[in-house]
């Protein structure tokens, strides 16, 4: 199987595995076991399933965190699989990696489009990966294990107890002729939030390699809209960590980054002091109280200068529109 990368983003699709919108799929679509990741097209759901079980419990810890909330003993030697539905009005691409290595040939995630071998959701479908896809026809399960025998040791150590879920949408014929200055935000290479991850203490579980399954694939042509991932999640199911509440005085509850206008927003923590106010994903800061087009640490330092109760104020662009905000932190 040795055309599973292409620049346009030819992408893996999996046969056997699709699944209908039922209850088949272990779909609880309920409470902390089931992940919603929204984008401009609709929303991306995402379970972690164990054979015979109920979804993992999930809490969010920001923006783009979610830790577990269960026993990780109770796991070990355990196969599962990991259950994503489109519940968009588009297709799209959902690359998925599993301690670090993509389901596909368990490749390095590298969070670019042209790089990362993902599957194509069709508006409405629900899709069941049950382990590492390794040709055409065979799939290895997911089993937890101890994080010695997880598949990413020696490879990609630091993300051993991690799965990460990335969504890119699907350039359509209308949006050919978007101009340039419409394109100036787009994050840049490498600094997505979930690819350069802090240092962690060690997990507790990872994942290796089970029995083969039958999982027939093809590939089909998808274009992607971004060459980054619009939105992801980084799940950690390898620890038992207490959940850190995401507002804090002083701190608005973003992740930035620099882009040609100012500051873009790449994501917004839960029950912060930034979602209040409603900021949101892809908006820029064109202007923070006297300073025009700030960069993100320029951005960071203004803010933590500030006193718990002090204001600060901004112009915001979203789209075509421009939208002034005053909040206090």
């Amino acid at each position: 199987m040795n055309t599973h990368r292409f620049g346009l983003g030819l992408i893996i699709v999996l046969g056997l595995l699709i699944v209908p919108s039922s209850a088949s799929a272990g779909w609880l679509g309920q409470g902390d076991r089931l992940i919603e990741l929204r984008h401009g097209g609709g929303t991306l759901e995402v379970q972690l399933l164990p054979d015979g079980g109920k979804a993992l419990s999930l809490k969010q810890d920001g923006s783009h965190r979610w830790v577990f909330s269960g026993s990780t003993a109770e796991l070990v030697g355990g196969s599962y699989s990991i259950v994503v539905r489109n519940r968009s009005s588009e297709r799209l691409k959902v690359v998925v990696g599993v301690d670090g290595l993509n389901v596909y040939r368990k490749d390095r995630i590298i969070g670019r489009a042209d790089a990362d071998t993902g599957s194509i959701l069709s508006p409405g479908e629900t899709r069941i990966l049950k382990g590492w896809q390794m040709d055409h026809s065979t799939a290895q399960r997911f089993v937890f294990s101890p994080p010695e025998w997880s598949e990413g040791q020696s490879r990609t150590d630091s993300h051993i107890g991690l799965i990460v879920v990335q969504v890119y949408r699907e350039r359509r014929r209308e949006w050919f002729g978007l101009r340039d200055e419409d394109k100036k935000c787009a994050p840049e290479a490498g600094r997505l939030e979930v690819m350069s991850r802090k240092a962690a203490p060690r997990p507790q579980i990872g994942t290796t390699s089970g029995d083969d399954v039958t999982s027939r694939v093809r590939t089909v042509t998808f274009d992607s809209l971004t060459t980054y991932p619009e939105v992801w999640a980084e799940i950690d199911y390898g620890r038992n960590q207490k959940v850190i509440p995401s507002r804090r005085h002083g701190v608005l509850g973003v992740s930035i980054i620099t882009c040609d206008l100012g500051t873009w927003i790449d994501g917004v923590a839960l029950d912060s002091i930034a979602e209040e106010a409603g900021l949101k994903i892809g908006d820029v800061i064109v202007r923070i109280d006297t300073e025009d087009r700030p960069s993100a640490q320029r951005t960071r330092d203004i803010v933590r200068s500030k006193r718990s109760g002090d204001f600060v104020f901004l112009q915001v662009q979203r789209g075509r529109h421009e939208i002034s905000l005053k909040i206090r932190l």
